[in-house]
């Protein structure tokens, strides 16, 4: 059972409970309705020490697990330890071996249950649609426009789930046929009944291939595409994935728009760390009108060695550099979860650890983001 109000795979019945849409997530100032037991609730009991947020009538936790792209790593062992640990959000980004990482996925989330570490239902599981992970490896690789014409042409426009039109920056596509075919297959792989998020992947780079009508068109299909299946169980919420600033009102708008009312857009995740400041009025903008912000980038696929302002040091301590990031993406105003990628238990134990020290005072980011405190 997926718990939590939510019924997957039921087309009779809406994904949410009227309670839960996100009326009121648009709206601050609304009040929620009182919160109904829930899976996500007893698992966040279990660590009192770590901080936890409401998001889509779950508590998620303010660290979450995404991929690590290094070859050869046990990326099942790594959930678990994360689950086990008190981190709930898995949060699958574009992955170059994305259908194996989706098969660990599956056996990670199905060993916690079996464990008695998290059911199901008390896990926050997240996929990206909108690009094309095999066009993606293909044009890293060089292969050749003549090979890439030739597996567009067999794998997708013949079979119907997009268009050569409807395909931007030779990977990336809002083809209403390949979302729904995308998230179909990635739970086929994890053997899985619904995802809790699906995010639509870097949007804006269709504002570059296409007039600004082309462009509407594209994302309010994809929007009532993923709509849709939040009605028929298959999701529980969307958002948007983007590496750079997005236009935040228009794409909130086209959501409406796709949803004839309120939409179930939810979520927003964006790279943001010390090394990413530009991103933070987008971070709060996006808090601001109730969208909950996953944070990626923090440790910048490795061990970063930050500048750290003169303000800065009393309040960090003695904290290493991984310790630093965490700490300060996770603290950050408006950032709902800081996702990290860990090599191993032990990286991952460590970043819990430094999730678990108080927050940072909201002046300090103002210190550190004078640039961006002016513009906004």
């Amino acid at each position: 059972m997926a718990g939590e109000g939510f019924c997957p795979r039921r087309p009779s019945l809406p994904a949410f409970p009227p309670s839960v849409l996100m009326t009121h997530r648009l709206d601050p100032l609304a009040r929620p309705e009182p919160e109904p037991p829930c899976a996500s609730r007893n698992y966040a009991d279990r660590f009192p020490a770590l901080p936890f947020r409401r998001w889509q009538g779950q508590h998620v936790s303010t660290v979450g697990l995404g991929p690590c792209r290094e070859r050869g790593h046990d990326h099942a062992a790594s959930m678990l330890a994360a689950v086990a640990a008190g981190c709930n959000v898995l949060d699958m980004a574009p992955h170059p071996d994305q259908d194996g990482y989706e098969r660990c996925l599956g056996e990670a989330i199905r060993s916690a249950a079996g464990q008695g570490i998290g059911a199901r239902a008390a896990l926050a599981i997240n996929a990206t649609v909108g690009l094309v992970s095999d066009l993606m490896v293909h044009t890293i690789r060089r292969h050749g426009f003549a090979r890439l014409k030739h597996l567009v042409e067999q794998r997708y426009v013949r079979p119907g789930l997009f268009g050569w039109h409807e395909l931007a920056a030779s990977c990336y596509t809002l083809s209403p046929g390949y979302l729904r075919y995308s998230i179909e297959q990635t739970l086929a792989r994890a053997g899985l009944d619904y995802l809790d998020c699906v995010f639509v992947d870097h949007p804006e780079i269709h504002r570059r291939t296409a007039s600004p009508a082309e462009f509407h068109r594209r994302l309010v299909a994809a929007f009532a595409t993923l709509e849709q299946l939040c009605c028929e169980g298959t999701i529980r919420g969307y958002g948007i994935a983007s590496p750079e600033p997005v236009a935040l009102d228009e794409l909130l708008a086209l959501a409406r728009t796709a949803a004839g009312g309120a939409p179930r857009l939810s979520a927003l995740r964006v790279p943001y760390s010390l090394l990413r400041p530009e991103m933070w009025p987008l971070v709060k903008e996006a808090s601001a009108r109730g969208l909950h912000v996953f944070a990626t980038g923090c440790l910048d696929g490795g061990t970063p060695q930050y500048q750290i302002p003169d303000e800065l040091d009393e309040q960090l301590g003695e904290l290493n550099d991984p310790a630093i990031a965490i700490r300060w993406v996770q603290s950050a105003p408006g950032v709902g979860t800081a996702v990290f990628g860990s090599r191993d238990r032990r990286h991952i134990r460590a970043n819990l650890a430094a999730a678990r020290l108080p927050r940072l005072p909201s002046a300090l980011y103002r210190a550190a983001h004078p640039e961006e405190e002016a513009a906004a």
